[in-house]
């Protein structure tokens, strides 16, 4: 039996794929801000799979209670063979703060990500075969990279374009995450992937004008159709040689000069670092 971890995890892909590990008789511990709607996806999952689901709360853009939660999860799970990091924001029509001080979307989708997967690395390394997936988007070519704007959120003046800049920002610090994980940690075993997962009917725009979201749902993948890449990168044995490749659809795909750079990549890690150390 294989332990994972799915942030983002109540709905959409993550749940999608929660649900395909589950069927397998893999534990997973589904991580999510909201506990309601947490505990009734959780209890869907044990209703219908012959695995075990568990439930943790945990908003990602709150690093104390990250590193706080961190010891139940080493606890629950020893050894991690699969880690999905694949909670995302989009904050809407205006860019929005945290309680810590940090722009939201970057928060939650690649500086609690960051903080999580290195709490989280030992457990990794007594895996046989450990995975980590992070669900970037295409949406990175929309977004620079700008760390004191993770703090200083002040390219974001007009509605929605600054936000839109800035969750494309928040995609393009997971590709590079994945990247420079990958060049940092070859020697560990573990392989990292990014991925870019389609257009899908989630919950991600619900900040967006009903009437728009409604429209825009017609044409929109399943999650259940875009969970198949998470599955594919956590469990293919080809993915092995391919360790901090971006993909689309089960295929290496062709992402940004940004998300290309190994300087931008090792600045990104760099301040990542310094903004946790004082966070």
């Amino acid at each position: 039996m294989k332990n994972v971890i799915i942030t983002g995890g109540s709905s959409g892909i993550g749940l999608a794929a929660a649900q395909h590990f589950c069927n397998k008789g893999y534990r997973v511990l589904v991580i999510a801000r909201n506990p309601e709607k947490l505990q009734q996806a959780v209890d869907s999952l044990n209703q219908t799979g012959s695995g075990e689901a568990l439930a943790l709360a945990l908003d990602l853009s709150d690093f104390a209670s990250v590193r706080a939660a961190a010891p139940e999860i080493q606890q629950l799970m020893p050894t991690i063979d699969i880690l999905a990091l694949n909670a995302g924001l989009f904050s809407g029509r205006y860019y929005r703060m945290t309680h810590g001080g940090y722009e939201s979307m970057i928060a939650t989708t690649h500086l609690g990500h960051f903080q999580l997967t290195h709490l989280l690395l030992e457990n990794l390394k007594q895996s046989a075969d450990p995975r980590i997936v992070v669900t970037a988007s295409d949406a990175h070519w929309a977004g620079g990279m700008k760390p004191d704007s993770f703090t200083h959120p002040k390219y974001a003046k007009l509605p929605y374009f600054g936000t839109i800049w800035g969750y494309g920002q928040s995609k393009l610090a997971n590709i590079l995450f994945a990247r420079e994980f990958a060049k940092r940690y070859a020697n560990t075993g573990i392989t990292i992937t990014s991925f870019h997962p389609g257009v899908v009917n989630t919950g991600l725009g619900r900040d967006l004008n009903q009437r728009v979201a409604d429209f825009i749902s017609q044409y929109l993948l399943s999650p259940a159709k875009a969970a198949e890449t998470i599955v594919y990168l956590a469990e293919d044995p080809a993915v092995k040689a391919l360790n901090g490749k971006y993909f689309y659809k089960k295929k290496v795909h062709r992402c940004s000069k940004k998300a290309r750079s190994r300087k931008l990549a090792k600045e990104l890690w760099e301040e990542t670092e310094k903004y946790l150390a004082s966070a």
